[in-house]
């Protein structure tokens, strides 16, 4: 333990040394994710255009997620404790003695940091979500009212919470300081929140620059917020319980060995003790950690719908 804290403080000060911050870190772990071998490679990724596999995409999706919320530092945190925490389970396989644990459980520990963060997003998407369901609604009810995008917004900028009402005050100020044109601020407006239900809205108000007749069709994508809403509700009780029995079964598991060491000390020193036991122990951690990764996938989807 003392030679990795102690490799880790050096990587520190090497970096610190040649002007290197966290975003060092995280170009790293793109880089290895993603390899640009040619100008056109990097030009690609940059673009976000680049097919980079399951890791690299989610990866870069990732970062491009945070940096677009303002957390740009919080990427490049994620890939430093990546492999402080790795250190810090080979570290706890030595102390239990048995290094073939480390095998599924210091990429779980170096997959952690992400997975606050991707958990942390999903539960920002949904604020935004709920949050979008009564901004529209009052936007659009204005709207309808004044003919007056612009002024629709403004009249209810004090009504509408964060993450939204930055958006809609970027497009105030654009369609009445940077341009005069409201259809370049809608289109400009539509790709920042990355939802599909409001893109659509959007395009709808587009179409409204050129034919009024369109307002009539905004209160029914707005209805769209509330079904979906609901769908939500409704499968999120459905996955919670599939989460609840996931977890009881892994507690299952996991308690194996404290009850071997109050039925049978006998079983619970050859479980822990000797090479097929230590095998075993390494198998069935193994076994948790993909199956959690696939059920927290799976839980993600189902929430977003896919």
């Amino acid at each position: 333990m003392t030679v990795l804290l102690a490799c880790a403080l050096e990587v520190m000060g090497i970096a610190a040394l040649f002007g290197m911050g966290t975003d060092f870190a995280g170009d790293a772990v793109l880089s290895l994710a993603a390899p640009a071998r040619d100008l056109r490679s990097r030009a690609e990724r940059i673009r976000g255009k680049r097919k980079a596999g399951r890791i690299g995409n989610f990866l870069f999706s990732l970062k491009s997620y945070l940096d677009s919320a303002g957390r740009k530092t919080a990427f490049a945190a994620a890939c430093c404790a990546a492999p402080a925490l790795g250190a810090a389970g080979i570290a706890l396989c030595s102390l239990a003695g048995n290094m073939f644990l480390a095998i599924p459980v210091v990429p779980a520990f170096a997959a952690l940091p992400f997975l606050f963060l991707t958990l942390s997003r999903d539960r920002a998407k949904r604020k935004l979500s709920s949050e979008m369901e009564s901004a529209l609604g009052v936007i659009t009810s204005s709207y309808i009212r004044t003919d007056d995008l612009v002024v629709s917004v403004r009249e209810n900028l004090p009504y509408i919470k964060e993450p939204l009402r930055k958006i809609f005050e970027e497009f105030v100020a654009e369609a009445t300081e940077v341009s005069s044109s409201v259809r370049e601020a809608i289109v400009s407006m539509s790709g920042k929140t990355g939802d599909r239900v409001f893109a659509e809205w959007c395009g709808t108000l587009v179409r409204c620059q050129d034919d009024r007749i369109f307002k009539d069709t905004l209160p029914m994508t707005v209805s769209m917020l509330a079904d979906r809403r609901a769908a939500a509700s409704e499968s999120a009780h459905i996955l919670s319980a599939a989460g609840t029995e996931f977890l009881t079964m892994c507690a299952l598991v996991a308690g194996n060995a404290p009850i071997l060491y109050l039925i049978n000390r006998e079983w619970f020193y050859t479980l822990t003790c000797t090479l097929p036991g230590k095998m075993t122990c390494a198998f069935c951690a193994a076994v948790i950690a993909v199956t959690a990764a696939l059920a927290v996938k799976f839980i993600r989807e189902g929430r977003e719908g896919r």
